[in-house]
């Protein structure tokens, strides 16, 4: 890998630190991963886990800052529920698909990165205009916040925290093999906000 950044806006003292530099890094790493199927009737139930775990360590660095070497390992869970509507369209059965995970990144400087753990939830609608009401909790307050979106066939949706206008967002995705990008930003109709604890 290589470093190239812009220094105008660094002090004199620092520039050394961020002038071009060149290293290379090797990886090794090593997953376990297991799956379970089942059906129940017309009821179907997924579970998946995987945990990898990496070694980096760099080589040939032209800077003694870009040295570096260390382990990462990464738990990944999840569950799928999937049942029938009772719909049909065009003659064929709608499912509903429900998706919960959990995601743990073990041996990393949380406080640097932000976070070490996350969970995730997904759930399939049909394309239409649906109406969604968000919980959003706080340290101080609970939001509820109202969605009223025109969701497109074959597109994934997001809902995330933002530090904007509104404390949730939600965000078409389009996701590719390496990255997921966030394409378009729906803000909520209205936040109803519950106060549980006072600010002082």
């Amino acid at each position: 890998m290589s470093g190239n950044a812009d220094l105008s806006n660094i002090p004199p003292k620092l520039k050394p630190f961020f002038e071009d530099f060149n290293t290379k890094a090797t990886t090794v790493a090593g997953t376990l991963e297991l799956n379970y199927d089942r059906w129940f009737d017309r009821r179907r139930i997924e579970l998946f886990g995987r945990y990898t775990q990496s070694y980096t360590d760099t080589f040939d660095e032209s800077k003694d800052f870009a040295k570096s070497s260390g382990d990462v390992g990464i738990l990944d869970l999840e569950g799928r529920w999937t049942a029938p509507t009772g719909l049909r369209t065009f003659g064929i059965p709608l499912r509903w698909k429900l998706i919960g995970g959990y995601f743990h990144l073990y041996d990393v400087d949380k406080l640097s990165l932000g976070f070490d753990s996350f969970f995730k939830y997904e759930v399939s609608l049909e394309p239409g205009r649906h109406v969604l009401i968000v919980e959003y909790p706080t340290l101080l307050a609970i939001y509820h916040c109202t969605f009223e979106v025109a969701f497109e066939a074959g597109q994934t949706y997001e809902i995330t925290d933002r530090s904007d206008r509104y404390p949730v967002f939600l965000n078409r995705l389009k996701r590719g093999t390496l990255f997921t990008t966030r394409l378009d930003k729906f803000p909520p109709q209205e936040c109803t906000k519950i106060k549980i604890r006072d600010d002082s």
